[in-house]
């Protein structure tokens, strides 16, 4: 996998993309000794260096392979990465779709409740 050099010194000073290609553009960007310019890739296994200090990629390639899947698996699932239950669309609201207990016939128990069974004088 290879990736603009302009790309990888945002992800790593935090640099706005102009300014990373301004850097290119004065040519303080090196790739394994060499002079890069806007457009140029470089792979992990490369040496990328702004002013003579190195760049650690081995992150940075994660990252950007981490955004790569989610943003796969959210183009197979939908926007929202879940897929939407015809059902659910149709009426929200409807008693299978409900949380909590579904049990109706549970008394209330408790020290303050009182049982219709007792009377009271």
């Amino acid at each position: 996998m290879e990736v603009r050099v302009s790309r990888i010194l945002s992800e790593y000073y935090e640099y706005t993309r102009k300014e990373s290609e301004q850097y290119l553009r004065e040519g303080r960007v090196t790739v394994n000794g060499k002079t890069v310019g806007i457009g140029d890739k470089a792979s992990a296994t490369d040496n990328v260096a702004l002013d003579g200090a190195s760049i650690p990629l081995k992150g940075i390639f994660r990252k950007i392979q981490r955004e790569q899947v989610n943003k796969n698996t959210a183009e197979k699932y939908g926007h929202s990465g879940v897929q939407e239950d015809e059902e659910f669309a149709e009426n929200p609201k409807s008693n299978k779709f409900r949380k909590g207990r579904k049990n109706t016939n549970r008394r209330p128990r408790g020290k303050n409740h009182m049982d219709d069974d007792i009377e009271i004088w």
